[in-house]
């Protein structure tokens, strides 16, 4: 009894510290423990109670701005996602469409049938903005439908390549997944079993992962204040210094080492990338602790990064889940294709590589700001997004496959090269559609060569 109740403190304490509304998705959690709602055919009716009673998309983060919200407010004055009948209908058509796709695709071999169900998805995107013109309330259900549909678009390829035989209510079970499951990247067992007989092993240790991460995040939400003089949970921090430029507020603008010191810019880039380590980390741990204190015994996935020897194991340590979802969704069925067309191994693992990359990371960054087709358009938010992911899978490409570092170097040092390495490779990114390859590549050369 005393474990489980430090287990639902410790998971509240991580959910409310690491924001995004994770302390309301924690609460849910620690509700469904205290009433023994565990099984995944329990937590769907508390998922469907949560969808209609939560802010809409609770714990999502998407990386753009504006957000859905303003999106609709920008383009008719009012936004209607949180009324229960654009909730219901959006709910609806995401349902629908995602069972005629897995119907229409499941027996199908694996390449084709994600193929298609990328097509399909692409070609929303594309279609969506005739939609957004029937008026607020037909906008509002076509936003909440397209959001919904792309979020889970990773979950219904898995269920598409492992589960293409399971029935209605199976299907429907594991696609509505969890509430707490807000990540892109979601764990690849999707009928992972509840282990209740090993419940005071796993609650131990999602007390001890709570705490070390909000330590880490609390931590990093502290540096963060001090560094742009922000706020620490809703406190201003008076300071004596001036802050350093945040690269997301100014831009990446050649300009601005005419304003700042060129190392505030450099401790800004590599910030940035330690920054968004911690996000990606804190989301992940926070989604297996609440399957721990749930019963669900989740790989451990998470490793640390400090004494990683080259790029590509530093990115596991930090992305496990979406290196999983590249390697079985994308980087396989390529390979497999590629060799059954006349490509050799060695250049066809290659080639696949390159186009896994691009593939995942250009599908993710599209269903994650999906609001945005609302405002620019499908197409041309598409086309944005194409060339600017090109690029920055190009830097990873070449990270990801051709850096390494001498074992024989003190970790510290290993992790420091790592860090900034993988920073660049998000400045190559930061901005996302707004900013041009162009502008980007001024504002390195400005940074690191002075031109």
């Amino acid at each position: 009894m005393l474990y489980s109740a430090a287990g639902l403190l410790s998971l509240l304490l991580l959910g409310f510290v690491s924001g995004y509304g994770r302390g309301e998705i924690a609460l849910g959690v620690c509700f469904c423990r205290i009433f023994g709602i565990r099984r995944l055919e329990s937590l769907l009716w508390v998922t469907l109670a949560y969808l209609f009673l939560a802010r809409p998309f609770l714990g999502f983060v998407p990386t753009h701005w504006p957000d859905a919200d303003m999106v609709l407010t920008a383009r008719y004055g009012e936004c209607h996602l949180a009324d229960p009948s654009v909730r219901y209908f959006g709910l609806l058509a995401r349902c629908l469409l995602a069972y005629l796709l897995f119907l229409a695709l499941r027996k199908l071999p694996m390449a084709p049938k994600l193929m298609i169900l990328h097509l399909a998805t692409f070609g929303l995107i594309l279609l969506s903005p005739v939609f957004f013109n029937c008026g607020p309330v037909g906008a509002s259900i076509t936003m909440y439908f397209l959001i919904s549909f792309c979020w889970y678009l990773p979950i219904l390829a898995y269920l598409l390549v492992d589960y293409g035989q399971c029935g209605p209510r199976s299907f429907f079970t594991l696609y509505f997944m969890p509430f707490f499951e807000t990540s892109p990247n979601p764990q690849p067992v999707l009928d992972l079993p509840c282990q209740e007989d090993e419940d005071q092993a796993l609650v131990r240790r999602s007390i001890v992962l709570s705490l070390i991460f909000s330590a880490v995040i609390a931590l990093t939400n502290l540096i963060q204040a001090v560094l742009f003089h922000g706020r620490f949970y809703g406190h201003g921090l008076t300071l004596p210094w001036a802050p350093i430029p945040d690269l997301s507020v100014t831009g990446l603008t050649p300009s601005l080492l005419e304003l700042y010191p060129r190392w505030q810019v450099l401790l800004a880039v590599i910030w940035g990338g330690l920054h968004r380590i911690t996000g990606y980390m804190v989301l992940g741990v926070f989604i297996e602790c609440c399957r721990l204190m749930l019963g669900y015994d989740v790989p451990r996935r998470f490793t640390n990064p400090w004494k990683a020897h080259s790029f590509g194991e530093f990115y596991r340590c930090i992305m496990p889940y979406y290196i999983v979802l590249m390697n079985r969704l994308y980087l396989q069925p390529i390979y497999n294709y590629l060799r059954s067309h006349g490509w050799g191994r060695k250049w066809g693992f290659e080639m696949a590589v390159w186009l896994s990359i691009f593939t995942a990371n250009f599908t993710t960054h599209v269903i994650k700001d999906v609001q945005l087709a609302g405002l620019i358009g499908g197409a041309e938010y598409l086309w944005r997004s194409l060339i600017t992911d090109f690029c920055y899978c190009l830097v990873l490409f070449i990270c990801l496959r051709f850096l390494g570092l001498p074992k024989s170097w003190p970790a510290p040092l290993r992790f420091l090269l790592l860090l900034s390495l993988y920073s660049l490779v998000i400045l190559s990114r930061t901005g996302g559609i707004w900013v041009s390859p162009l502008v980007r590549l001024r504002f390195a050369a400005a940074l690191f060569l002075g031109l």
